[in-house]
């Protein structure tokens, strides 16, 4: 979770998002958490425990309202003028008393945006597990990086799975066809291959290691085989989403896919660290070095190019996750 808070928290937050907004912060919370986090006594435990939130879809609501609040309250104070130049001499005198209110609502307004922000801090901690709230999912639909919007889209995902690494012959097999099928891209595109980032070698190393010490290395079965055939198809008919799925299977196995290693290597390893989790040279330099490469290739796109490669993760959500549902069935 750390990794894709600190990832978000880098990202601006998009106008279309501040556009949308509420005027006001009554209207953002509505009448009963606005009431709560106005009082004297605002404790945002006790709000917590008031509040029905017994379902994921009525906790991430109240998160969307307070999170939203925290930018209403925030962009009031911003947007209001700072002094009284240009006025008369008689008007001065009823400016300074205007100004003092202004500056006692600026106060207020402040004291109210933190207030919203450590509700928020508290939701977040209680339910840790919530889906991407508007604003996460705004920084990622706006954020002009498109790599660091697909790793952040797809390493959500990847957090909660874990799996055996035994069955993961699938994976062989959908890397073998990302390898395989760079050679058809452009010219343009051909810095992808060799990156640096290619698993095939040292899984192949793993399976080795696991049929010595007397496991069975099933075939690839269907979800893998079906991934495959998709990737082939779209290597040569659809560019961006092509390198939307090259870009979430290499990156996936660096964020959430490390986290899923080590926790199988502490269960049922004693603790071996696996090839498929070892790279050569610096990991975050070659990692930079793709992420440069994907960015300046996604320079050249159309608005249109580059929304249909972000509306591609959803699908290579569903096929790399193929294999996992696999593994549990």
């Amino acid at each position: 979770m750390a990794i894709n808070s600190n990832t978000l928290a880098e990202m601006e937050v998009p106008e279309p998002y501040l556009d949308s907004l509420p005027k006001n912060g009554r209207s953002t919370l509505g009448d009963i958490i606005y009431h709560y986090i106005t009082s004297d006594q605002f404790s945002p435990e006790c709000l917590l425990d008031c509040l029905d939130l017994s379902t994921e879809y009525q906790a991430l609501e109240v998160t969307n309202r307070v999170e939203a609040s925290v930018y209403v309250w925030r962009r009031r104070v911003a947007a209001k003028p700072v002094n009284g130049l240009g006025r008369s001499s008689s008007a001065r005198s009823s400016w300074g008393m205007v100004k003092d209110m202004m500056v006692d609502s600026e106060k207020r307004e402040l004291l109210l945006a933190e207030q919203s922000e450590g509700l928020l801090i508290c939701l977040k901690q209680r339910f840790s597990r919530l889906t991407q709230t508007s604003l996460d999912m705004s920084k990622i639909q706006y954020n002009k990086d498109v790599g660091k919007s697909i790793l952040e889209g797809y390493s959500r995902v990847l957090e909660s799975l874990a799996s055996n690494i035994v069955t993961r012959i699938d994976d062989l097999l959908n890397i073998d066809e990302l390898n395989g099928h760079a050679e058809h891209f452009a010219a343009t595109d051909a810095e992808f291959r060799n990156t640096g980032l290619e698993r095939s070698e040292a899984l192949k190393n793993d399976l080795e290691w696991f049929r010595q010490q007397g496991h069975t290395i099933p075939k690839p079965s269907a979800p893998g085989t079906t991934y495959a055939s998709l990737l082939e198809d779209l290597s040569e008919e659809d560019p961006q989403a092509f390198i939307c799925h090259f870009y979430n299977v290499y990156f996936a196995h660096t964020a959430g896919g490390r986290m899923i290693g080590k926790k199988v290597s502490e269960k049922i390893l004693n603790n071996k660290e696996l090839e498929f989790y070892k790279w050569e040279g610096n990991l975050s330099q070659l990692l930079q070095n793709v992420h440069n490469k994907l960015n300046q290739v996604a320079s050249n796109w159309s608005r249109e190019e580059k929304d249909h490669c972000l509306e591609e993760t959803e699908k290579s959500f569903s096929y790399s996750g193929g294999p996992f549902r696999h593994i549990f069935t």
